[in-house]
């Protein structure tokens, strides 16, 4: 199976069977794998409901004017079962109707659409009526419904599919139900540096970090650094704090490793707990960078460190770092921590058989 994102997958099952994250915690206890083939069992199912019935309708379509077959949609069929006969009919047929439905129509006519038989709609529908849809659906905040097309345009289209959607809160929003997270790390790509910074904001703004959060961590380090270095502190900041609340370690100290010098002490700042700093800093692989944030602290805040690695059995970490510095400097902050907690601090230097 292609690489997908679990949370993405709940999503998607959760908006198709109508239930809350309480009411299908049964759902989080499957593997990704198994989530995967519920979404795609659901959908043939979905699909194969009275697929004959809807067979032999379709073929009616082709002994009526396209305008005909258009107003008895809207008027008498309705979108469900619009839905459900468009599967069926031949592609000049189906775009020759589209052309003449509405576009509040077609836009609820896409909320019944089945998302893995929706690529030959989505990419043989002029571009200017997928256009029109999306912009209906962002007014009606159809967002999952949008994220459907996004995943089976063909490339050549998705960029105009995209930069129909204006706010940059709607991109987020649609982000969130997407499978497949290279679709979403070609598409941030894809944007403009002002742009990247606003959907950053917006995710931010709206509590949905964590859809670039997933973004940014498949981006290569030297990209992810020129987009971090210049989305506003701030926003970083809260970005990390979701993180730590996580205990997403590891993608903290992938941030960490590409902010510049003159902002990564503001962000080290704002992890308050010395513990979460430690468990960052041993996914680190830089060792100046560990010298340089501690160096940074300040005399009370290396001793809580030096303390934190003792309680957590990370000790390592520190002595790492402690011995990238300089032996005036090593010699300063051992004996800073043995004046202010000579128990911890016997013990520390005893460990490593240290004098």
């Amino acid at each position: 199976m292609n690489v997908v994102d679990r949370n993405a997958v709940l999503k998607r099952l959760r908006f198709i069977l109508m239930v809350n994250d309480e009411a299908s915690t049964y759902l989080e206890k499957l593997e990704t794998d198994e989530l995967e083939l519920l979404n795609d069992q659901i959908q043939n199912m979905m699909y194969e409901d009275q697929v004959d019935k809807w067979q032999k309708v379709a073929k009616l379509v082709k002994f009526f004017p396209n305008y005909v077959n258009a107003k008895m949609s809207e008027q008498v069929l309705g979108a469900q079962i619009t839905a459900q006969i468009s599967y069926h009919v031949s592609t000049p047929d189906l775009v020759g109707i589209a052309k003449r439905l509405s576009t509040p129509f077609m836009a609820e006519v896409t909320e019944h659409i089945i998302p893995s038989k929706a690529s030959r709609i989505v990419n043989d529908t002029p571009i200017e009526i997928v256009e029109g849809v999306v912009a209906q659906l962002m007014r009606e905040k159809k967002h999952f419904v949008v994220s459907s097309f996004i995943e089976v345009v063909d490339s050549n289209r998705l960029k105009k599919i995209i930069d129909s959607i204006r706010k940059p809160s709607d991109l987020v929003l649609s982000a969130q139900y997407i499978q497949n997270p290279n679709i979403l790390k070609n598409i941030f790509l894809g944007f403009s540096k002002s742009k990247q910074i606003d959907v950053i904001k917006a995710s931010v703004e709206i509590g949905k970090e964590s859809v670039i959060i997933t973004t940014l961590s498949l981006i290569d380090e030297s990209e992810r650094a020129q987009i971090v270095n210049n989305t506003p502190i701030e926003t970083v900041e809260a970005v990390v704090e979701q993180l730590m609340d996580k205990k997403e370690y590891a993608i903290v100290s992938s941030f960490i490793e590409v902010i510049e010098d003159n902002r990564l002490h503001e962000v080290v700042e704002m992890i308050e707990n010395p513990a979460d700093l430690i468990l960052a800093a041993e996914h680190i692989q830089n060792s100046k960078i560990l010298k340089n944030i501690f160096i940074s602290l300040s005399k009370s805040k290396q001793i809580d460190i030096i303390k934190a690695s003792v309680a957590i059995n990370k000790e390592s970490v520190i002595m790492n770092t402690l011995a990238q510095l300089e032996e005036s400097e090593r010699a300063q902050v051992l004996t800073d921590f043995v004046q202010n907690n000579p128990e911890g601090a016997a013990a520390f230097l005893a460990k490593f058989g240290t004098k």
